[in-house]
């Protein structure tokens, strides 16, 4: 699979591809709700292009209370079809968001990209 090239206007992201496994690190925060819908699509359209793994690495980017929403919709969206995702980097304030509304649990976190990257060879 080739490196996808995703832009869209107000919300820049970069996507990594290595070995089937998809790594988005969103940036750049401009319109909270409308960077939310993007990052759900572009998480999508990789769904579409037949990445079933993905890692979400969270490092340059805040994501606010509404931001747990576009983290369970891409966990759905992947579970669905039997896919898996990772978030990696995530500063103590999304921590301490996702344990408060009992999601934590949900994810699978990693201090790191590597670590998240290694994750999906055990």
């Amino acid at each position: 699979m080739s490196n996808p090239r995703l832009e869209y206007p107000v919300f820049t992201q970069n996507i990594r591809v290595i070995k089937a496994i998809a790594v988005i690190a969103p940036t750049v925060i401009r319109d909270e709700t409308y960077d939310h819908q993007r990052l759900v699509a572009t998480a999508k359209h990789l769904i579409q292009l037949g990445y079933k793994y993905l890692i979400l690495d969270l490092k340059d980017r805040y994501l606010t209370g509404s931001s747990t929403g576009a983290l369970v919709d891409i966990y759905n969206a992947l579970h669905n079809i039997g896919g898996e995702l990772r978030l990696c980097c995530m500063d103590e304030r999304l921590t301490t968001k996702l344990k408060m509304q009992k999601l934590f649990d949900l994810f699978k976190t990693y201090p790191t990209r590597k670590a998240a990257m290694d994750s999906f060879r055990e």
